[in-house]
């Protein structure tokens, strides 16, 4: 029912925007509405009466604002939705999004240079980890316009690598899915004599950090000792190019997650002297993605709220999911040893003002028709995040959007196999407070948050900042 109503408030008010739905995904659900004529809300057509017709919906169109359609058409962009037409312009979901974005960090997306890419993956195997993920499938799905000689699709995910197989096999080229573990490396080697891959892009990653922070084994076994295996593979395997994709979150970390990344960072930092050019892009939040927090918000103003918050003055920084891809590939293209790129990522939104904006656009008042509620920072969460440590140096490159990090220490390869080798006995206890204490060892930088919300002495607590706004 829910998704039937769905389908009727697109048919019906898509056109305060001059959009024709074209079609329809939810849920694992598929049906088509191509052919659909668009109705007001004043003209009901023939066959469209009775039972087959809900006057709640006149109600809503009457009342409901040009912000609240547009937040209504949002939330089915980000349950799922693909594709609106507008005139003659086919608008996706990742291109409404990006408008979006562009709003809120005060940029637009720059421009992909379609042309330097294209000669980078000319005719070559390429192989993306996480490929059912959202940066992953991103990344598939950025790469299925490119002249490349075949497009392998990599994730321990069998649904996941189904859906997105059903939803890409019509349209992408030389496409193969294949179902491994990145931490199985009988398995990775099988795969690589097969296919031999020449570039490899490392998606694959457990990112959501409070679960994180409940399973550290798994944390470092998938983040750390997966990426290691993979990194090992492709060196015997002779791959020409490995991008690793970090995270904002492995700069100072107060997390497990961010503290695997950042010792994956190290360890592909360490492999500069292989024949394998090793490089590493950094970026932060992606909108849409899984677990991320504007699919949560608008979940929540849909179901009238409370929208909740974990601080009044929690920022992160923001970037759809074809805009990080793109700068991923466009970082790839530059082709240099141990290079670590950070993409730019505007300036940081304050979660708050995100918050009171979503809640707006659904037509609403922040904090009398929809409350906001302080629920206090989760565990291995900060106020605010970065996105590189005061020892890496800035440099320009040519492409304005990135930027490479220069380090003044890279840690050797034998010096990070012995850090890796202390954390798999660490792990062999199945000890979780001896593993994040190991971690803390290995990782001067990692500052685990106390279970208090306390972390080298500034606090900020559940009981200090919780409540409405």
């Amino acid at each position: 029912m829910a998704i039937a109503g769905f389908k009727k408030i697109v048919h019906n008010y898509t056109q305060h925007f001059g959009f024709r739905s074209i079609g329809f995904r939810s849920d694992g659900f598929r049906s088509l509405v191509l052919g659909v004529n668009l109705f007001t809300v004043t003209t009901v057509p023939a066959g469209m009466t009775g039972a087959s017709w809900n006057p709640l919906l006149d109600i809503i169109g009457y009342f409901l604002s040009a912000g609240g359609l547009f937040f209504w058409l949002w939330y089915l962009f980000l349950r799922g939705n693909r594709v609106f037409q507008r005139s003659n312009r086919v608008q996706s979901r990742e291109q409404v999004l990006s408008e979006i974005a562009g709003q809120l960090r005060g940029r637009e997306s720059a421009a992909p240079d379609r042309a330097a890419v294209g000669e980078w993956v000319r005719d070559k195997v390429l192989l993306v980890t996480g490929a059912a993920g959202s940066i992953g499938s991103g990344l598939v799905r950025q790469l299925s316009g490119y002249p490349y000689r075949q497009l392998l699709l990599l994730d321990q995910s069998e649904p996941g690598l189904y859906e997105l197989d059903a939803e890409l096999k019509d349209t992408v080229r030389e496409m193969i899915t294949i179902v491994a573990d990145i931490t199985d490396g009988e398995r990775l080697k099988q795969v690589f004599d097969h296919y031999q891959p020449e570039i490899v892009l490392h998606a694959a990653a457990y990112k959501h950090v409070p679960m994180m922070e409940m399973h550290p084994y798994e944390a470092l076994r998938v983040n750390l000792l997966g990426t290691r295996q993979l990194a090992e593979v492709s060196c015997d395997c002779r791959v020409r190019q490995f991008i690793y994709i970090s995270t904002d979150k492995a700069v100072n970390p107060v997390s497990v997650m961010g503290a695997t990344k950042r010792m994956s960072e190290r360890y592909i930092q360490s492999l500069s002297a292989r024949t394998t050019r090793f490089a590493i892009t950094r970026f932060g939040n992606v909108l849409g993605s899984s677990g991320s927090v504007v699919p949560l918000f608008t979940r929540q103003i849909a179901a009238g709220g409370p929208v909740t918050l974990t601080h009044p003055d929690t920022s992160r920084y923001l970037m759809t999911i074809p805009e990080a891809c793109q700068l991923v590939l466009e970082a790839g293209c530059m082709e240099e040893k141990g290079a670590v790129y950070m993409l730019d990522m505007g300036k940081p939104v304050k979660m708050l003002a995100l918050a009171r904006w979503l809640i707006r656009q659904a037509g609403k008042i922040p904090g009398e028709e929809i409350a906001i509620r302080l629920i206090g920072l989760r565990p291995g969460e900060k106020l605010t995040e970065e996105l590189c440590y005061a020892s890496e140096r800035p440099e320009r490159t040519p492409h304005a959007r990135i930027v490479r990090l220069v380090a003044q220490h890279v840690d050797r390869e034998a010096e990070m196999l012995i850090a890796i080798a202390r954390l798999e006995k660490a792990m062999a206890t199945g000890d979780a407070g001896y593993i994040v204490s190991e971690i803390q060892q290995v990782l001067p930088a990692y500052r685990p948050m106390a279970p208090d919300g306390c972390q080298s002495g500034n606090c900020h607590s559940r009981s200090s900042h919780s409540g409405n706004l």
